[in-house]
């Protein structure tokens, strides 16, 4: 099936779907905008032949289509990155100034294995930078090695148009390994983390999983549970409700997602949680993203 990339004021809605057997990058990616005055719309066409690239998580986990390494994006200003793929055909490359040394994240590529071309250029754009605004389609060409595990490949930006080189492996910083079992009590407790925007969410989480808090004046609550088999992930239930009337664009609703702990070798956990929502007016456009450490 293909997808169409519209114009950039409108973002599409995700979600995390059920786990395939195998994970190929073609040029990965597809679908959620960002904000801005509407531009031109791109014509819709069919998936490029994939690059092979069977993935696991790391040494000697078996073939396995989830995934989580990091590196550089080579010449931009917010290089650090950690690649995440629960599966699903979706993938999700955070980005920051250094995620090894602070928690701060600037935006992410939604990356999937669809996508759309613009009039004049013969790519296939099937990854979305949420923090752009006109010219958000990225062209994703990452290959992620087993052994390791090594991430090379690149990222184009459709307007201005430019690339960068990417390089990686296991994530910058930390011990993380996604071929061992999740646990819930590794995220026990008080966590103060910070959305794109820099606004904070406060979450409490206790030993069942079970999770509350406040982002924006809003109420926060949920659930984080395993992911099954060998994949060092959370499964993440929330629901937003109770927003101040002051907030035109009430993120209130339902967010499902994923959330991983990552220990991190300068002492510490640092505490990456994403959900999808239920429309586009919601935490970032359609999804809450937030990240911290402790």
């Amino acid at each position: 099936m293909t997808k169409q990339i519209v114009a950039p004021a409108r973002r599409w809605r995700v979600a995390v779907g059920p786990i395939l057997p195998a994970l190929t990058f073609a040029g990965l990616l597809s679908a959620c905008g960002g904000g801005g005055d509407a531009g031109p719309a791109v014509t819709g066409i069919a998936a490029a032949p994939p690059i092979a690239a069977t993935v696991r998580c790391a040494p000697p986990a078996g073939v396995n289509a989830r995934s989580v390494v990091g590196g550089t994006i080579i010449g931009r200003s917010h290089p650090s990155f950690i690649l995440v793929s629960p599966g699903g055909g979706l993938s999700y490359l955070f980005y920051g100034p250094d995620l090894a040394a602070t928690s701060l994240l600037t935006g992410y590529i939604l990356i999937s294995g669809g996508g759309g071309s613009f009039p004049g250029d013969p790519r296939l754009y099937n990854g979305s930078d949420t923090a752009q605004a006109f010219g958000y389609g990225v062209f994703v060409s990452l290959v992620v090695d087993p052994i390791g595990p090594v991430v090379t490949g690149s990222l184009h930006y459709h307007d201005p148009a430019v690339t960068y080189q990417v390089s990686g492996g296991p994530v910058p910083g930390s011990s993380y390994h996604c071929d061992r079992a999740a646990s819930v009590g590794d995220v026990v407790g008080t966590w103060n983390l910070t959305d794109m925007q820099a606004n904070s969410a406060s979450l409490s989480v206790s030993p069942d999983g079970g999770f509350s808090g406040s982002y924006q004046g809003c109420t926060l609550a949920g659930t984080l549970k395993p992911v099954p088999g060998p994949m060092n992930q959370l499964a993440v239930q929330a629901t937003l409700t109770g927003c101040p009337a002051s907030r035109t664009n009430a993120p209130v609703g339902r967010y499902d997602g994923f959330a991983i702990a990552f220990p991190m070798d300068a002492g510490g956990t640092q505490f990456l949680i994403y959900g999808s929502g239920p429309d586009e007016t919601n935490w970032s456009g359609d999804s809450f993203v937030a990240i911290g450490r402790r």
